[in-house]
């Protein structure tokens, strides 16, 4: 009897060949270098046996889509597809041409991926029939119920399976017929899986499962510890384009397909694909340049310690300052000693990314001071909207740094302080009811808070009730107007949802505001 290859011990034959074998139609390839041997890259075709009279053939195949992305927490994903987690049993129904018997009848399926797939790089995958569960890291299959030419499978897959896309294949083998081969026409997406204890990626606690694997919304937080900021992050996971850009990222790569069972092999190649070199440089040069200086602190310890320290030093910042609106920076010098001091106070400031990374210096002075003892003196040092609305980024931040030194006693003082701009929020807001597939208006409010009007403005809006993001251009909006722009989305998913909405002109960039919304069922 013709056998299948399968992941079990047991010898196979397949078309009369040995089980080191693989029965694949190649095309011949030719040696360009002599002693060097060439690998194909062209598709590997698995050949198809005549179909025959007695052959158990499929006349349908349902992968229960539906009932088995519900249980594999696949869900909420916005893809007409099968989506598994790996670790974990699905079910399929299969109608077959006539009535299956299981004992003439071989029942196995496969799961290939990629267009070269092999049993030993594991894009080949064979199930075979088991009594019982197989071991978390292996393949099976079993007959849950057979009723004339319907029968139901439940289908194991290995906790390290590989992630990825396959094709399903369903394998039949009747007596000492040809094997006849069905394929489905929808590939299979298989995850990882962090309810499944074997896998590597498992999570322990539901609560971590649902903020770190299923929810949706978050925030990002910037600013310095004594003025913390923060935003609305729209994740997007579910979105068809980011589950399909994951995929395709990860076939661009070029990592075999083997170091697709590990999580960490899948996070670094992806991670090195999205990374971004801007402001690396700089950050690097700064870390060098703060190891000089601790080099040179220690070295010159003792020294500092037999300068005088009689005169107090302060930077402060404003707070609450709105975007657009002209704001000091005050550096106080404090005179504790018995003597009369003179010096000098430097500002320096620039805008930063959220980073940290500085963009352009907006700030540079230097101010002397004379201070009597027990008096104190106050530069006040004025940063200009004129000066800085040029160079902010959306993040709205500065850095300054300031320096100090006192001329009889060669004191010296620095410090670096951090600050960021308030900016206006937007009101996002619908009188609609608000159900999966009905259109709703929703309205988007703020206020220019310049003195100046705001040229290309646009308004881009993501979340649950949308493609990707959608992105709406304005009209030129007046110094100090009031405007609300209204934009129609359909909600797809049901639940407790967040709408996110943000703005950027010319000179006002990386406003935003959101809103949940209750999404009835439809």
């Amino acid at each position: 009897m013709v056998r299948r290859s399968s992941r079990t011990r047991h010898t196979t034959r397949r078309f009369g060949y040995s089980s080191r074998f693989e029965p694949y139609a190649r095309k011949a390839v030719k040696k360009s270098d002599p002693g060097r041997r060439d690998i194909s890259i062209d598709p590997i075709v698995i050949e198809k046996a005549k179909e025959t009279v007695k052959q158990l053939k499929v006349k349908e195949l349902d992968t229960l889509q539906e009932a088995n992305r519900k249980a594999h927490h696949t869900d909420e994903y916005e893809m007409d597809q099968l989506i598994l987690r790996r670790g974990q049993t699905f079910n399929l129904s299969v109608t077959f041409d006539r009535p299956y018997n299981s004992a003439k009848d071989t029942l196995s399926l496969e799961l290939l991926m990629g267009t070269r797939p092999s049993v030993g790089s594991g894009t080949r995958v064979p199930i075979d029939l088991v009594t019982k569960a197989p071991d978390a890291d292996d393949f099976g299959l079993q007959v849950v119920s057979s009723s004339g030419s319907k029968v139901s499978l439940k289908v194991y897959l290995a906790c390290d399976a590989l992630v990825g896309e396959y094709t399903l294949v369903v394998c039949t083998q009747t007596e000492k017929e040809d094997e006849y081969r069905f394929e489905h026409p929808d590939e299979v997406i298989i995850l990882f899986n962090p309810w499944c204890k074997k896998d590597e990626v498992y999570m322990e606690k539901d609560d971590w499962r649902k903020e770190y694997v299923m929810n949706e919304e978050g925030m990002y937080f910037y600013g310095t510890a004594e003025d913390i900021g923060g935003s609305d992050w729209y994740q997007g996971q579910f979105e068809e384009v980011a589950l399909e850009c994951a995929l395709r990222l990860l076939h661009k790569s070029g990592m075999t397909y083997r170091n697709r069972a590990s999580a960490i092999h899948v996070c670094r190649i992806l991670s090195a694909l999205l990374e971004s070199v801007d402001g690396v440089p700089s950050s690097t040069l700064e870390r060098v340049a703060v190891y000089t200086a601790s080099r040179y602190v220690k070295k010159n310890k003792n020294f500092r310690a037999n300068i005088k320290q009689d005169v107090q030093f302060t930077v402060e910042l404003p707070k609450g300052v709105m975007i657009g609106s002209d704001f000091t920076v005050k550096v106080t010098s404090k005179n504790i000693g018995t003597e009369k001091r003179t010096g000098s106070v430097t500002l320096t400031g620039s805008t930063v990314y959220y980073t940290g990374v500085r963009k352009n210096k907006v700030i540079s002075t230097k101010r002397s001071f004379s201070i009597n003892p027990g008096e104190s003196e106050t530069e006040t040092f004025t940063i200009d909207a004129a000066d800085y609305m040029p160079e902010l980024t959306e993040y709205a931040g500065f850095t300054f740094f300031a320096m100090a030194r006192v001329t009889q006693t060669q004191q010296a003082f620095s410090t670096q302080k951090e600050f960021v701009l308030k900016k206006p929020t937007l009101k996002l807001e619908t009188a609609d009811e608000v159900k999966v597939g009905k259109s709703i208006s929703l309205a988007i409010s703020f206020t220019n808070p310049l003195d100046k009007p705001l040229r290309n403005p646009s308004f881009r809006i993501e979340g649950p009730g949308i493609d990707g993001y959608k992105v709406d251009k304005f009209r030129i909006i007046q110094p100090h107007e009031s405007i609300t722009h209204k934009v129609r989305l359909t909600p797809k998913r049901k639940g407790y949802r967040k709408f996110l909405a943000s703005f950027t002109s010319d000179l006002l960039p990386g406003v935003k505001g959101s809103t949940s919304l209750d999404v009835l069922p439809a």
